[in-house]
């Protein structure tokens, strides 16, 4: 007898919302009807009371979740919308205060933690930031949290989710490892992110005091007598799981890979793939010639400096591919000044948390998402040391350097 495929898979997923029911919500959740629904720009959504009963006047309340952002994701983050939606749902039934259609609030954000999912808020172009209310948000899973734990029990017993959406979501470009790079109708495709130069919002971490003002500035609290910090550029899913999926398995492949050479030590663990021209922090050294970008990535480089807001993508020349085994991260540091004012950097296979540090000793953390595009560029990139926590899944970043802006050439 064939496998009676829908009632394989939404048993899979009842199964699932009992199991967390009973480990992260004490069994107080009442069912509801959980679907799979497309839905632009959401990995799930709730509805309360969605559904009525077509013999008696029952509501039932609707979770779904989109199956075309399936691909590219473990069960486990799969499984971690479904939670998130639940959420929702506790907080509809036994919160003491309700959102505003659309919105989180800070009730459903502590309930969020609670469970072992930390929110995360995109309400702007410019930040991400780990907090507990707002319009647009998502999560990440909170290390040896207690989804964490009760997800990995349930999929030790042999549950596992088995289908996905066969029609992926387009990448943003078609083709890209074919291509030679030089498309003059790219940037018809791209919408830019949202920053002006002239004008970026610089905030002050002990009052809260806002500015707004050229982003090569440098500020100081008057009040409070901080310096401030500048809004960091970073735009999530600017590249679909698919396309990450396909730039990962090209990366995998490639054999150029050695140990970063930091100032004559290899103890960052860390192992890189430089082109154009080799990355060196030590001012006293050369810059020599790197190998050349290969044509699979030089669709990624014009893509990620149309999608930053650069007309020249030809400047980036310098390109650095680095691979973060699990527990590695970058310590405190600041970029080496002479390979050029802007940097782009492309995150791949893991999420992580930036956390960029003052003069005065500060620290603003910034949560980077896999497939998000982050810009440090202006008074960010010289006035502000940056380090990234040890991640805990592999994770690579494309980062690409601009020294054409300095007039760096390469060594001939």
């Amino acid at each position: 007898m064939s496998t009676k495929i829908t009632e394989c898979e939404y048993s899979g997923f009842q199964r699932a919302y009992d199991h967390f029911n009973a480990h992260l919500f004490k069994g107080i959740l009442p069912q509801c009807l959980i679907t799979l629904q497309r839905h632009p720009n959401a990995r799930g959504y709730y509805h309360a009371e969605h559904f009525n009963g077509r013999k008696n006047d029952s509501k039932t309340d609707e979770i779904a979740l989109n199956p075309d952002t399936f691909g590219g994701c473990s069960d486990e983050q799969i499984l971690s919308t479904l939670v998130h939606e639940m959420c929702h749902l506790w907080e509809f039934h036994f919160a003491k205060r309700k959102s505003r259609a659309g919105y989180h609030n800070k009730e459903w954000g502590r309930k969020m933690v609670e469970v072992g999912l930390q929110p995360i808020c995109f309400d702007t172009h410019i930040n991400s930031v780990e907090k507990l209310s707002g319009q647009k948000m998502t999560h990440r899973i909170i290390e040896n949290g207690l989804f964490e734990q009760v997800t990995t029990k349930l999929i030790a017993s042999g549950f596992q989710l088995n289908w996905q959406s066969g029609v992926m979501p387009q990448m943003p470009f078609s083709g890209w490892s074919f291509g030679n790079g030089d498309d003059d109708d790219l940037a018809t495709l791209i919408t830019p992110m949202k920053w002006d130069k002239s004008k970026l919002k610089f905030t002050c971490l002990g009052c809260s005091q806002k500015a707004w003002a050229k982003y090569t500035a440098a500020l100081m609290c008057g009040d409070c007598q901080k310096i401030l910090f500048p809004d960091v550029l970073l735009e999530k899913e600017v590249i679909t799981p698919e396309t990450e999926i396909q730039l990962l398995a090209f990366l995998q492949r490639l054999e150029t890979w050695k140990p970063l050479d930091f100032y004559g030590s290899n103890l960052t663990k860390r192992d890189v793939m430089p082109y154009g021209i080799e990355y060196v922090h030590s001012p006293k050294m050369d810059l020599p010639d790197a190998p050349l970008l290969p044509r699979e990535l030089l669709k990624i480089r014009n893509f990620c400096a149309r999608k930053a807001g650069f007309d020249h993508s030809e400047n980036f020349t310098q390109t650095l591919i680095t691979r973060y085994p699990v527990g590695v991260g970058i310590g405190k540091h600041r970029d080496a000044d002479r390979l050029g004012e802007n940097v782009l950097i492309l995150a791949l296979g893991a999420d992580a948390t930036m956390v960029f540090h003052s003069q005065d000793a500060q620290e603003r953390k910034i949560f980077f998402p896999c497939r998000s595009l982050m810009v440090i560029a202006g008074s960010l990139r010289r006035k502000f040391k940056y380090e990234l926590k040890p991640v805990n899944q592999e994770r690579y970043s494309v980062t690409f350097r601009d020294p054409a802006s300095l007039n760096v050439s390469m060594t001939h």
